[in-house]
């Protein structure tokens, strides 16, 4: 009886601390998961869902040390809307923020064609593509693809008629410099 008794209780016990290690584990689990998504709340632009300016601070810095470390060349792609303070103050700035959502959906296509390739916004009406492995010739590809793709949106139900166009500047590094200060 006293055995029985006692393979009971460490069946028991035995149980007990598997049940205490699959909370834990459990526990970890969904920490981590939402440590995750508070990490990609901090890092992406709420309006547009492209990655934030703290995103690319990190992004960039890595990529250029690949770059001066040899690796492939990087284009990045400043992105101006033009005359954005035109739609916001005649269309409204919901109608503002229509635009700047469109314009994080053509970005974010477009860099995503590229291997580890992302779209940010910078602030205001400003973006920025990281094209990794992307040459001058490349870049300049890039550029008119983003040119075209705006010029081909139909705009007309958002802005009334008011055109939509960017200014759009590229530089690739090693060329144009291989820190962040030279690049932007």
């Amino acid at each position: 009886k006293d055995f029985h008794s006692r393979f009971e209780a460490l069946g028991a016990s035995t149980r007990e601390a598997r049940g205490r290690v699959l909370e834990a584990a459990f526990q970890t689990t969904e920490a981590r998961r939402e440590s995750a998504r508070y990490r990609d709340l901090a890092e992406r632009d709420p309006l547009t869902g492209l990655y934030n300016r703290r995103y690319v601070d990190e992004q960039l810095s890595l990529s250029l040390m690949a770059v001066r470390d040899g690796g492939p060349a990087l284009t990045i792609a400043m992105v101006d809307l033009d005359r954005f303070k035109r739609i916001n103050d005649t269309r409204s700035h919901e109608a503002g923020d229509d635009v700047l959502r469109a314009m994080g959906q053509i970005l974010g296509r477009l860099a995503a064609a590229v291997q580890g390739g992302f779209a940010a916004r910078m602030g205001g009406e400003e973006f920025l593509l990281i094209l990794p492995g992307t040459n001058g010739e490349m870049a300049e590809v890039s550029a008119e693809e983003v040119r075209r793709a705006i010029d081909e949106y139909d705009w007309l139900p958002i802005t009334a008629g008011i055109p939509v166009t960017a200014s759009i500047g590229v530089a690739v590094a090693p060329a144009a410099g291989q820190h962040r200060s030279n690049l932007l």
